[in-house]
């Protein structure tokens, strides 16, 4: 009798674990925004994915009326975090996040919220064919 109460416990376990795995969680989400944004007050964002196998995640650089900041950060769930040095000692803690069709919400720890939208290639200087 205890053998069969212990491999009925064994197999609801088995089937309690499988049957979370099979459901959508915060690792099916995969960051799609890469490339170049700006905002309303001439901000400037810089997203991309690292190539450089000592440092994972994404590469973000930002420019903070007028303060650059930058640095690798990971992906949390749906959010890229993470904390940004700039020149000298100063840091900020950011959490990006997708925003509508193609923006990014970028949140500052103590330091607010900006909005960015992708940038013109256009108004940045680049060659168009």
């Amino acid at each position: 009798m205890k053998h069969k109460i212990v491999w009925l416990l064994a197999g609801l376990l088995a089937l309690t674990v499988l049957a979370g795995c099979g459901g959508p969680g915060p690792s099916d989400f995969a960051w799609t925004r890469e490339g170049y944004f700006t905002d309303e007050k001439d901000n400037h964002l810089s997203v991309a994915l690292s190539d450089d196998p000592d440092n994972e995640g994404w590469f973000v650089n930002v420019t903070l009326d007028g303060a650059s900041y930058g640095w690798y950060i990971g992906q949390e769930g749906e959010t890229l975090q993470g904390v940004l040095p700039g020149d000298g000692e100063a840091q900020i803690t950011v959490t990006l996040s997708e925003e509508g069709d193609e923006g990014l919400l970028l949140e500052v720890e103590d330091g607010g919220a900006y909005h960015f939208v992708p940038e013109d290639p256009a108004e940045s200087g680049e060659n168009q064919e």
